[in-house]
């Protein structure tokens, strides 16, 4: 996970998880389709095949996929460890964190369509934990945290926590909108 984003991990429901220096490991025997996650996605609104989120690839690859409003931009991506499989080991769903506490809010949303619909978990890699969509109190933590690193951000562009960013993607493009 970067500096600029926040990022959350949806793996099937009755995977093992393992944190070995920084690095998660996941084992499961459930098989969640690419072709099911594509479905739960194309049935979402607002979210939409994307091929701007990873230039390194090919750019008519459905693995990438983002949410857009006026506020946000929330990307997804369908991960594999072959393309050529069709089972996917993880979604990954980030932001910029520079964005509003509403982006976490929507995040959270999107995570509670997918996991119900494709029987998946959610890990909040800032935590290091599987949160419990329904727990309110797990929700207030990952918000939180997510509140603790933007801040931290912040400070180090020393930038005000009242300023308003124009949505942004992960990666180089928040660097880019802060180069001095």
């Amino acid at each position: 996970m970067g500096l600029e984003c926040y990022n959350f991990l949806l793996v099937p429901l009755d995977s093992q998880l393992c944190f070995n220096d920084g690095v998660l490991d996941v084992t499961s025997k459930q098989e969640v389709l690419f072709v099911d996650v594509l479905n739960v996605l194309a049935s979402m609104p607002g979210v939409t095949a994307d091929s701007l989120i990873n230039d390194d690839v090919d750019p008519h690859s459905e693995s990438f996929h983002s949410y857009q409003d006026s506020e946000s931009i929330i990307e997804i991506e369908i991960c594999r460890s072959d393309i050529k499989k069709e089972e996917v080991e993880e979604v990954s769903i980030r932001f910029a964190i520079t964005h509003s506490e509403k982006t976490h809010k929507k995040v959270i949303e999107l995570c509670e369509i997918l996991c119900e619909c494709l029987k998946m978990k959610v890990v909040d890699m800032r935590l290091r934990k599987v949160l419990e969509l329904s727990d309110e109190i797990q929700i207030l933590k990952s918000r939180k945290a997510y509140e603790q690193k933007r801040s931290r951000f912040l400070k180090l562009y020393n930038l005000s926590e009242r300023t308003y960013f124009k949505p942004l993607r992960c990666g180089t493009e928040v660097f880019e909108y802060f180069r001095l």
